[in-house]
């Protein structure tokens, strides 16, 4: 019976780590999602920087919080008014989801369509297949005074859906 309660202590951490990082493994829907949404902030308007160098690695799940309600709403098909007024058990899980990935040292991964760059601008976060948050970086003025904007792509494989972006200051 103890050999067996530690086989199973053993084997859950792996069966949860493996599901969560299934979404990193598949660069065949990443690195299509990740040139979609190159090619819309290359026309974006708002967007005061044109050269875009991404940074090499994915992090996970990192600065969603910035776009918590949406990112409810559309996970659970409900218009972004009713995400407070809605006291669902699902909700709760998908915000404490959102919640601990930007808090925790996320993890992060690399994958091969994104090469190094010097000084890159835009860093990619990403906590499902589904969605991809790009943070790109306009003005550099040390820590405080950058400036930029946040863009949340949601995807259909590696067609963009919808875009949400707002601008951010520190």
């Amino acid at each position: 019976m103890r050999n067996l309660i530690t086989i199973i202590l053993i084997l859950i951490p792996t069966i949860i780590f493996s599901q969560n990082n299934d979404q990193f493994n598949n660069e065949e829907l990443i690195c299509p999602q990740i040139y979609s949404a190159t090619e819309y902030l290359k026309k974006d308007e708002t967007l005061k920087t044109r050269k875009i160098k991404f940074d090499q690695f994915i992090r996970d799940g990192w600065n969603y919080d910035s776009f918590a309600p949406d990112y409810i709403s559309y996970k659970l098909d409900i218009p972004k008014e009713k995400v407070f007024s809605t006291n669902s058990e699902r909700a709760n899980i998908i915000y404490r989801k959102i919640e601990n990935s930007n808090f925790k040292k996320g993890k992060i991964f690399e994958i091969d369509c994104l090469k190094k760059k010097s000084k890159p601008n835009a860093i990619i976060s990403k906590i499902d297949s589904e969605t991809m948050l790009i943070q790109v970086t306009e003005k550099r003025l040390g820590k405080e005074g950058s400036s930029g904007r946040l863009y949340l792509f949601i995807f259909d494989n590696s067609n963009i859906k919808k875009v949400l972006s707002k601008g951010w200051i520190e």
